[in-house]
């Protein structure tokens, strides 16, 4: 677990029982090719933030999901990185629809009506 605050990492890793690490360029080379998922969560991306990227340092392989909150824009430089490396992508618009999708069933007791696959975000 890499996280921008590690006493956030720790006990989330402690949780899993996995290691941990600080989101900088040692916790990165420390994780190595270790990476299986990675949720992008800060506002690095967004309107007003377009250029930038929260982790320019780390190079996709290609094997990791890559996840954000981001919704606009829809494809941000973090997000364009790991398309191009092959990465399986899902958007901060999917994010935000399985948000939807899950408070619905909360507060209705139902399923959404509508498979999260069909809709194009």
């Amino acid at each position: 677990v890499l996280n921008r605050t590690p006493g956030r990492a720790e006990k989330l890793a402690e949780e899993f029982n996995c290691s941990w690490a600080a989101l900088d360029s040692v916790g990165i080379k420390a994780a190595g090719h270790n990476i299986d998922i990675i949720v992008q969560t800060t506002s690095a991306g967004m309107k007003g933030q377009e250029g930038i990227d929260p982790i320019p340092e780390y190079r996709f392989t290609g094997k990791e999901i890559a996840c954000e909150i981001v919704y606009i824009p829809r494809n941000t430089p973090f997000l364009k990185r790991a398309l191009q490396a092959g990465c399986r992508v899902i958007t901060g618009s999917k994010m935000l629809f399985a948000q939807g999708v899950e408070q619905f069933r909360i507060f209705t007791g139902c399923d959404y009506p509508l498979d999260f696959d069909d809709i194009d975000l």
